[in-house]
């Protein structure tokens, strides 16, 4: 019974291991940087993919497949959370496309839909059951 949590675990780690570097030689191809030069928000130093989030959603949703697969029924939770990943993604997605340099920054709508995005994504989650239960007290 362990090991079926151990590949719970490695599944998704390993696929995110092996998009990353693919994802990285596409990103070379395209030119899908954010270049930090000239742009004084920019906390990294040398160029950096946009494009890394895809590793992690496709990872995310190969370990929840495997999950499926191995459980042999639909949990709708499952994809209520994948949903909830995937509200945060866009919102990601759309923050690297849209305000690649300060001078393009919309601080009070980039700030708004920060707030709304979390809390749309905490409420999917809330919905779908998901509890914090490692912080003391009860939450949700």
């Amino acid at each position: 019974m362990f090991y079926i949590y151990f590949l719970l675990i490695f599944i998704p780690f390993l696929t995110s291991l092996i998009c990353l570097p693919i994802l990285i030689v596409f990103a070379k191809r395209k030119n899908l940087f954010d270049i930090p030069v000239g742009d004084r928000l920019k906390i990294h130093k040398f160029p950096t993919p946009h494009i890394g989030g895809w590793a992690m959603i496709f990872s995310l949703v190969v370990g929840f497949t495997f999950f499926y697969l191995y459980k042999g029924a639909i949990d709708w939770k499952i994809y209520k959370i994948i949903f909830a990943a995937a509200v945060i993604f866009s919102l990601g997605l759309w923050d690297d496309l849209n305000w690649k340099h300060y001078l393009k920054n919309q601080p009070v709508k980039k700030l708004f839909l920060l707030i709304f995005c979390s809390l749309a994504a905490a409420a999917i989650l809330i919905n779908a059951g998901v509890k914090i239960g490692f912080l003391p007290g009860y939450f949700f």
